[in-house]
């Protein structure tokens, strides 16, 4: 019994500790003229080094996202959302910033509508396996 208690222990410790070895991202989403949240958006949080997905998340009812679980490393979120232009920042997870909020983030309208058909011009990125969708 007191064998299984400990295991138990140290079986929680190890997760715990896992759990804080990983980095999380979140901020809101808006509109940058009518500050209307976007939910919906689309937040994918790519690898620096070559543009692969690590993590990807769409904005709540609230514009909100968090994304958890981020392994250390140097990465751009990409945040996109139809009729919008696309949003890059370069973010950084590492022992002294393994949370990172990037507050709000405004987006602006662009791009051509044609009676409820958009023309957009963006490649998708490349996932650990080729591209995404394919």
């Amino acid at each position: 019994m007191k064998r299984s208690i400990f295991t138990l222990l140290f079986a929680l410790f190890t997760v715990t500790a896992m759990a804080q070895s990983k980095g999380r991202v979140k901020g809101v989403i808006s509109d940058k003229t009518t500050k209307e949240l976007l939910p919906g958006a689309t937040v994918a949080l790519l690898l620096a080094k070559d543009s692969s997905i690590e993590a990807s998340a769409f904005a709540d009812k609230n514009g909100a996202f968090d994304i958890q679980g981020i392994d250390p490393g140097k990465y751009q979120l990409f945040i996109t959302y139809i009729g919008y232009q696309g949003f890059y920042k370069a973010i950084n997870i590492g022992d002294s910033a393994k949370i990172v909020d990037i507050g709000g983030v405004a987006l602006e309208q662009k791009g051509v509508s044609l009676g409820g058909v958009e023309i957009a011009g963006q490649v998708p990125p490349i996932n650990k396996t080729g591209y995404a969708g394919v």
